[in-house]
């Protein structure tokens, strides 16, 4: 779904904004935000629902490495934090440059290797650099 198709413009948007207004209205912040994250969900899920669950996963873990992190201490504390954002940046390069380094590799040392031809989901660098923030 485009944020210019019809779809979007008279069914997404007006049902997402509605049901925000009318949480918002019985004074339930947490329900406004499950509500904006269950649609940021839909919206995601309709484009590829197997890069749905992609996102899925990734938020899930970010949530839970947020509670490890929080809950520790020292040095214990910084290498979740780095491992955390390792993870992320994994991610992010095997979506966007897994056949750049085949390709490159395939140039300088002469060995062939297929490339993989990954489909790059839709938003990854900004869902990725908003997880790391």
């Amino acid at each position: 779904m485009l944020f210019t198709s019809w779809q979007f413009l008279l069914v997404f948007l007006p049902v997402t904004l509605g049901g925000f207004v009318a949480l918002q209205r019985r004074g339930s912040n947490e329900l406004c935000v499950a509500w904006l994250l269950a649609a940021s969900c839909v919206f995601y899920g309709y484009w590829s629902i197997a890069y749905f669950w992609l996102l899925a996963a990734a938020m899930t873990a970010n949530y839970l490495a947020g509670r490890f992190i929080d809950q520790a201490h020292g040095r214990t504390r910084r290498l979740l934090f780095i491992a955390a954002i390792s993870g992320n940046l994994a991610l992010l390069g095997y979506y966007k440059y897994a056949d750049f380094f085949i390709s490159s590799f395939a140039d300088i040392t002469g060995i062939r290797a297929p490339l993989l031809h990954v489909f790059l989901p839709l938003g990854i660098s900004f869902f990725t650099f908003q997880k790391i923030a």
